[in-house]
């Protein structure tokens, strides 16, 4: 990364990563399954948006975890 547009991009994804991050895996005890669906979605949103900033988002390994998320959103 060599502007600083691009530095503060990617600095506020990870911060909005980190925030989806803990509304998925450390959010309230009682969490509804639809408040759930909706964090999931977030957090696969963000983090593949970071995945095309770093321009690694068509390696099999990131489409392999995209798929992942995708059907653990749906089930």
């Amino acid at each position: 990364m060599k502007d600083a547009e691009t530095i503060n991009k990617m600095h506020n994804l990870i911060f909005l990563f980190q925030y989806k991050t803990h509304q998925v895996f450390q959010g309230r005890v009682i969490h509804q399954i639809i408040d759930q669906n909706w964090d999931m979605k977030g957090f696969k949103a963000v983090l593949m948006r970071i995945l095309l900033t770093l321009e690694i988002n068509k390696l099999p390994e990131s489409i392999e975890l995209e798929n992942f998320l995708e059907k653990a959103i749906n089930t």
